[in-house]
């Protein structure tokens, strides 16, 4: 797919993301102010969430639940200026037979931006441990076979793990530890379901798929460190690109923090997302998020 569309494409999204509430309004009157009053008075009583299907800002049809991805329904793409960044990023920087690793793929979002970019000949690993979000997911990408999806936590070790599931307006926080959200306001209200999930390794999948990865975008909500740690061997002999979220130390970040030093132990310097998709070098990454008052942001981390 032509790149400078794309990107001329995803301007109109940051255009949505960044207008106010009133032109969001009249942006389109109808569904703005029918997923709002689904969010804050149908949802917050029954609190059972709502599948409907978007157009992405690509042409690409995409199934989502309400109220978690009420940005993708109104806008067709993540609306978060770091999201925003690291689609541009990938726009940028994945190319038709690359091969792209999803970790913490959610609805799908991402997995499908690359498997338009990387094409038929490209080949893209998603991985999802929570059910519902699995779901969606599996049917996201039925008619992509460039596509290998899994219902699994990647840890360290191949041993099965203890997750945590929210309901679905926090279902971005599923997690194998949310002790980092026993703070928040909300959490007394939406309390997540632990189950038991089995798990591979970054490392375990490469042996077995022969496929290396161009970029590794890891969005796991503290389980940073582990996922890396079971994928050393392809961080030594490969170096691929990875994308990953990075907390604010207000935020209890320590986990993080241990993902970015093992990086750097092997090699990687970390990088800010400019906003038009490039790179810029960072080495204090706390003192970024804090100077610019960001509760997280999306770094990029490559030798």
């Amino acid at each position: 797919m032509e790149k400078e569309y794309l990107l001329r494409k995803l301007n109109k999204v940051e255009q949505f993301a960044t207008t106010s509430k009133t032109g969001r309004l009249l942006s389109n009157p109808f569904r703005y102010l029918s997923s709002l009053f689904f969010r804050e008075f149908i949802y917050r009583r029954n609190k059972q969430e709502r599948i409907r299907e978007v157009n992405l800002f690509w042409d690409r049809k995409m199934q989502v639940a309400l109220p978690a991805s009420t940005d993708i329904y109104l806008a067709g793409g993540k609306t978060h200026d770091s999201e925003i960044r690291l689609t541009r990023f990938l726009i940028r920087n994945l190319d038709q037979g690359d091969n792209f690793l999803d970790i913490g793929a959610h609805y799908g979002f991402f997995t499908l931006l690359a498997a338009a970019l990387t094409g038929n000949t490209g080949h893209i690993d998603s991985f999802e441990p929570a059910a519902k979000s699995f779901a969606l997911l599996q049917a996201n990408t039925r008619d992509l076979p460039q596509v290998a999806i899994r219902q699994q936590a990647v840890s360290d070790t191949a041993e099965p793990v203890t997750f945590y599931q929210f309901p679905n307006l926090f279902s971005e926080y599923n997690s194998m530890d949310v002790d980092q959200f026993s703070g928040e306001t909300w959490f007394s209200e939406f309390q997540p379901e632990k189950t038991t999930v089995t798990a591979t390794t970054v490392d375990q999948l490469v042996q077995e798929t022969g496929r290396v990865p161009k970029i590794i975008k890891i969005d796991v909500e503290g389980g940073e460190y582990q996922v890396l740690k079971g994928g050393v061997q392809l961080l030594t002999a490969h170096s691929p690109i990875i994308a990953m979220e990075h907390l604010e130390a207000a935020r209890h970040n320590e986990k993080h923090q241990e993902a970015v030093n093992l990086l750097r132990q092997l090699g990687y310097q970390s990088y800010i997302i400019t906003a038009q998709g490039g790179q810029e070098a960072i080495t204090d990454i706390n003192a970024y998020l804090t100077g610019n008052k960001m509760e997280s942001d999306n770094i990029i981390f490559r030798k």
